[in-house]
């Protein structure tokens, strides 16, 4: 059974605070196509035009159209759109 992206979003919002330490955050862009984001812990936010992650010492920013979750783990997500802007704030 193919689970909707809700779904995806409310599992991986699932794993919580289990004590998971982003040391190095590694991002690999493709802007027609979306991107991956490698060694993260937690997803803040997401819509279909932005999505905010928290990884290591900074939350990142992903604004673009249509984002999707095209799958994902514990450390890794891949998501699919066209990425317009990434920003990167630390955390407080």
């Amino acid at each position: 059974m193919k689970k909707g992206n809700s779904d995806i979003i409310n599992a991986i919002k699932s794993m919580g605070d289990n004590g998971i330490t982003a040391v190095s955050t590694f991002i690999s862009i493709d802007c027609q196509n979306g991107m991956i984001i490698e060694t993260f812990q937690k997803i803040i936010d997401y819509t279909r035009q932005k999505i905010v992650i928290m990884a290591s010492d900074k939350y990142i920013y992903v604004y673009g159209e249509n984002i999707t979750v095209k799958s994902f783990s514990k450390s890794e997500i891949q998501l699919n759109g066209k990425i317009q802007k990434i920003e990167f704030f630390e955390v407080k």
